[in-house]
């Protein structure tokens, strides 16, 4: 099996429904890199504070050039619409609510470039190459 060229092995795993992907991932190193290309596994992802460092982990590596859709969902601190009395609050927010609410989606912006960019650089130092 390690004797097989690279191409021949993308080809066979190329037409291998997404099932049978699962069993050739432990024949060699080489159906690995195939099979986990062409099963669609690491092509999305969805990032949230919680799972950074899973998301590290997982594509630290040549999975990065699988990576073609990353889904991120910032939160912001709610905003009570209701009085103390239970009826709605006919004015908008405090130029203080609104502060934080623009400092907290700011600071989840800028998480989320940084966890790419540590992933960049650390493929660059990898050598990883690739249009990621």
């Amino acid at each position: 099996m390690n004797d097989l060229p690279q191409e021949l092995i993308d080809e066979i795993c190329s037409h291998l429904p997404r099932d049978d992907l699962q069993d050739v991932l432990t024949l060699s190193r080489q159906f690995q890199y195939s099979a986990e290309k062409y099963s669609g596994f690491f092509e999305k992802y969805t990032l949230d504070t919680g799972n950074s460092a899973e998301f590290r982990s997982r594509f630290l590596s040549y999975r990065l050039l699988y990576l073609q859709e990353v889904i991120f969902r910032p939160t912001v601190p709610r905003f009570n619409w209701r009085g103390e009395d239970g009826e709605p609050v006919p004015y908008r927010e405090t130029a203080d609510e609104v502060r934080r609410r623009d400092e907290s989606f700011t600071n989840q912006i800028q998480w989320l470039f940084h966890v790419f960019r540590s992933i960049e650089d650390q493929a660059g130092e990898m050598g990883i190459v690739g249009r990621y």
